[in-house]
């Protein structure tokens, strides 16, 4: 089978971020894109996901999807921090973003991490404040 890259088969915005940020400050991002993401889609063919059928035949299914988009989003709000702290001059408007922006990024990490560990747990297909608030709870001294 075939090792994926993002930098050979990631899409548009996981190519950019890929060589300005990803590879040296998130080593670990490429590794989980190849184990968790790539073999959800049609690569190498089409980065679109695999339909049900398609997804059920390797052992995956909405539950990965779900991870998946989260993972993605986390990208996003991530990607929107670099560029502000690389925009010339940094407004304070700017600062103010990136920390939601990173607020956002951890909130959804939070929910990725509690799906995972419990997958069977939550709707795919529902919002997962109930993951994050119960990754939180189990992890953060201000809960206990």
């Amino acid at each position: 089978m075939r090792q994926y890259t993002l930098q050979d088969d990631g899409d548009p915005i996981e190519k950019k971020y890929y060589s300005q940020f990803l590879k040296d400050r998130f080593p670990s991002y490429e590794a989980f894109w190849r184990s968790f993401i790539a073999p959800l889609t049609k690569r190498p063919t089409d980065i679109r996901f695999k339909e049900d059928a398609d997804l059920e035949a390797i052992g995956k299914g909405h539950h990965d999807i779900c991870v998946a988009q989260l993972h993605y989003t986390i990208l996003l709000h991530l990607a929107r921090c670099f560029e502000i702290m690389n925009a010339k001059p940094v407004t304070d408007d700017g600062v103010l973003h990136a920390l939601t922006a990173l607020c956002g990024a951890q909130d959804i990490a939070f929910e990725l991490l509690q799906r995972l560990e419990t997958p069977k747990e939550y709707d795919p297909w529902k919002e997962g404040k109930d993951a994050r608030i119960k990754w939180q709870k189990k992890r953060t001294i201000l809960y206990n």
